[in-house]
């Protein structure tokens, strides 16, 4: 594709269809992999806690816990980003 030089230009040259199926090539497919990250991430956290709770549950429990809930929420918010950037962009 050729880069526009207004968006005059742009709204000119791509349809909205064009431009839906340009985000959904470009961004769907990393924003899947980062949701499944995310639930991974979760899943972690949780069994984490959870060996915290059982009667073996040591501080290293409480550490992987920590560990996996800020890197969840790290992948939320990067997420929440790219999906406000994929609707940004596919606006007419």
């Amino acid at each position: 594709m050729a880069h526009p030089l207004s968006q005059a230009e742009a709204d000119r040259v791509f349809s909205p269809s064009e431009r839906k199926e340009a985000v959904e090539r470009r961004f769907t497919p990393s924003i899947k992999n980062m949701k499944q990250r995310a639930y991974r991430e979760g899943r972690k956290a949780r069994e984490a806690l959870e060996a915290w709770f059982s009667p073996l549950g040591t501080a290293e429990d409480v550490l992987d816990y920590e560990k996996a809930a800020e890197a969840q929420q790290i992948l939320a918010g990067k997420v929440a980003g790219m999906e406000a950037e994929a609707a940004e962009i596919s606006k007419p």
